[in-house]
């Protein structure tokens, strides 16, 4: 299983600001920093998930006594509607707020259209401010591209720090095709890599398939 950990985050110009912000809320409590709410976005494929989990590791690391709820906004949903089923609506918000020091939402922009889970989260997000609780939250746009969203709960995602992790550069995914070389024990020249980090995408996911394809290719010449 893949370690994700700061250690083993590659960091570039482009996600170095998201990778300090995300370090401070695991090593210093709310009431040392300035902020308590985090929104983060870029394109799909650009490591957020990779950057909550390693968030959330060194969170229990640092603080084995505090507690994170890490969720998507699809579980988040298949979680209300049980909880709603069983009438335990009191104790789903208890599990987000009270029971919990860190709330880490991914896939935030799948809310969409979703009225009954935007107004719990509202509610969720409104309780977690009051008790000085940190929220994490990742979408693949930013706030003003967000479309079917309750426009109380878009305006709570401007009560923390926004930060955008723009597209890498050449360098940022030279870097990262070398390091997946060598978790993969692949062997490949640096002009194959040099070649890769230059096409348009910013897409981990689709340069590590074009990577794992040449490899193959190579190994049948």
């Amino acid at each position: 299983m893949e370690n994700k950990s700061w250690e083993n985050v590659v960091t570039g110009k482009e996600n170095a600001f998201a990778i300090k912000v995300l370090e401070k809320i695991a090593e210093e409590p709310p009431v040392e920093r300035n902020y308590n709410f985090v929104f983060m976005y870029s394109k799909p494929g650009m490591g957020k998930s990779y950057l909550l989990e390693a968030l959330k590791k060194s969170f229990r690391q640092k603080a084995p006594e505090k507690r994170v709820e890490s969720t998507t906004a699809s579980l988040f949903l298949e979680d209300m509607i049980s909880h709603m089923l069983q009438n335990r609506m009191i104790q789903f918000q208890k599990k987000y707020t009270d029971e919990i020091d860190l709330l880490i939402i991914d896939d935030f922009q799948e809310f969409k259209n979703k009225d009954a889970s935007q107004d719990q989260l509202i509610n969720i997000l409104n309780q977690l401010k009051q008790q000085g609780k940190d929220v994490v939250i990742s979408c693949a746009m930013q706030p003003e591209e967000l479309e079917g969203f309750n426009d109380r709960l878009v305006s709570r995602l401007y009560s923390g720090i926004l930060i955008e992790i723009e597209p890498y550069g050449q360098e940022t995914k030279r870097t990262i095709l070398q390091k997946k070389c060598n978790e993969l024990g692949l062997q490949l020249d640096s002009d194959i890599i040099n070649s890769l980090s230059t096409k348009p995408t910013s897409d981990i996911r689709v340069l590590e398939a074009a990577l794992r394809s040449i490899a193959e290719q190579e190994k049948g010449r």
